[in-house]
């Protein structure tokens, strides 16, 4: 599809939460608004894995993602909070500046 804003714009329109059968069944919110107050509230929601695709998860992907924890950046508080401070000191403009030398090298390599 090259243009889905249409669809959505519809979507979000006539249906806020909008419910499909495809890939076992899920709702999903459409204004921007709404999408934002749940990723907000940790208090009842958790964050999770989402997909958004035009092909059909193989069954064996699909399952072998329920089973595999979310990205700890994106858990809900409190793991949330103690996940992103052991893991974004290392993706500060410091360490990330120090593998410069590294990642031009092997580009280098794999481009040559």
């Amino acid at each position: 599809m090259n243009d889905p804003y249409p669809i959505w714009d519809d979507l979000r329109e006539r249906c806020p939460v909008a419910h499909t059968e495809r890939y076992g069944g899920g709702w999903f919110p459409t204004p921007h608004e709404m999408v934002t107050s749940i990723a907000n509230d940790t208090d009842t929601s958790r964050a999770g894995m989402v997909v958004v695709t035009h092909n059909q998860v193989p069954a064996e992907l699909h399952s072998r993602a329920r089973r595999r924890r979310a990205n700890p950046s994106r858990r809900t508080p409190p793991f949330h909070s103690i996940a992103r401070r052991v893991i974004l000191p290392a993706f500060a403009p410091g360490p990330v500046n120090a593998l410069e030398p590294q990642i031009r090298a092997l580009c280098n390599k794999h481009l040559d």
